[in-house]
């Protein structure tokens, strides 16, 4: 076989792991079913045999209303996110490398680099502005 040629040894369509049964080869061959034969399962189910389960979309949980709860179901609900809300605020936040990164690139990089262009285009504004108001002076 020459090295720049593609070929495809497989059957169109097969997945990868998954055998055939007798059934499906002889059919596949044009051998013609006897009629004595019945389609046989196997008696213990093996990886090749077990289907693999579709993922289905799951559906987002219903969220409930506050008029869908009892009293007492709102009070521990209401209680627990006080106790939950001074936690959250004296529990420093973890910050990711990517998030890190970005926030010292904005300080060190971004920040300085804009207020210098401000600068210089504010400078060159005014340095316009005074011209107009000399030329305008002597004329």
């Amino acid at each position: 076989m020459n090295a720049d040629t593609l070929a495809h040894y497989g059957i169109k369509g097969m997945k990868w792991g998954v055998r055939r049964t007798p059934e499906q080869l002889a059919r596949a061959r044009g051998i013609p079913k006897k009629k004595s034969e019945t389609k046989r399962k196997p008696a213990v189910k093996t990886e090749s045999t077990v289907k693999p389960k579709v993922k289905t979309r799951e559906t987002k949980p219903e969220v409930k209303k506050a008029s869908d709860f009892s009293d007492d179901e709102l009070r521990r609900i209401v209680k627990q996110m006080q106790l939950e809300r001074p936690y959250r605020e004296l529990t420093p936040r973890q910050t990711s490398i990517a998030e890190r990164f970005v926030n010292a690139a904005v300080d060190k990089v971004l920040i300085p680099s804009l207020i210098d262009a401000s600068k210089k285009v504010l400078t060159e504004q005014l340095k316009n502005m005074m011209n107009d108001v000399i030329s305008g002076k002597k004329k």
